[in-house]
């Protein structure tokens, strides 16, 4: 074949890429239909139209967005660094990360 045509079987797999994005597309789907299904379109509106709506959201919006800037800006090169340096280097660090992570389930 020439051209630039490709064969059926030598299309790329999606499944993969779905299988990860619907389970985290339910994540952010599921809270808004249950609350579209716990209230009614009178409460829903009410609750819009309350004057301490917008900044709540706003504050929602900023706190998200500021946790999200830490934890790339943080996280990311932590976890190549602990990905990626010597054993005995990283241990220390791995024990403080693992000490945080489990104090705060218990």
């Amino acid at each position: 074949m020439s051209g630039g045509a490709t064969r059926a079987g030598n299309e790329p797999r999606r499944w993969p890429l779905v299988a990860v994005a619907l389970p985290i597309l339910a994540l952010l789907v599921l809270p808004l239909v249950a609350l579209l299904l716990a209230s009614s379109p009178t409460d829903l509106r009410t609750g819009v139209e309350d004057p301490l709506f917008a900044p709540a959201l706003w504050l929602s919006t900023r706190t998200t967005l500021v946790s999200l800037v830490l934890v790339i800006v943080f996280g990311t090169p932590l976890a190549w660094w602990l990905a990626t340096a010597p054993q005995g280097r990283s241990r220390t660090v791995e024990v403080f990360v693992e000490l945080n992570r489990r104090s705060k389930h218990s």
